[in-house]
């Protein structure tokens, strides 16, 4: 079984580090998988994706990383949200900021 981040622990390294130079946000849950959890984080500007890696087992420790690259690949081709940040190793796991973009959940189309 998983052990979710909790929101203070997540809202304290966004304070500490301030990626993209976010100062003010909120922070909501969005869902979680198999290997990641998903949180909303909401600035004056706009909504982002905040991704969290969880997952311990062997070879899925990079898998941020790997997701990072492709959609960085993608940048510009209006096929996959962008990408805007990568932290491997300033939290307690690795994090990624990625474009917001609204719609049902995959989980609804079932």
């Amino acid at each position: 079984m998983q052990v979710l981040p909790e929101i203070q622990a997540l809202e304290s390294y966004l304070q500490t580090t301030t990626p993209l130079g976010i100062e003010s946000f909120s922070l909501s849950e969005l869902g979680a998988g198999e290997y990641n959890c998903n949180y909303l984080l909401e600035t004056p500007e706009q909504k982002l994706v905040l991704r969290v890696s969880v997952s311990q087992l062997s070879g899925a420790k990079d898998q941020l990383k790997h997701e990072y690259d492709m959609l960085h690949y993608l940048h510009g081709q209006a096929i996959a949200p962008e990408v805007y940040y990568l932290d491997m190793e300033g939290f307690q796991y690795p994090v990624l900021l990625e474009e917001f973009i609204a719609g049902e959940p995959i989980t609804e189309f079932n």
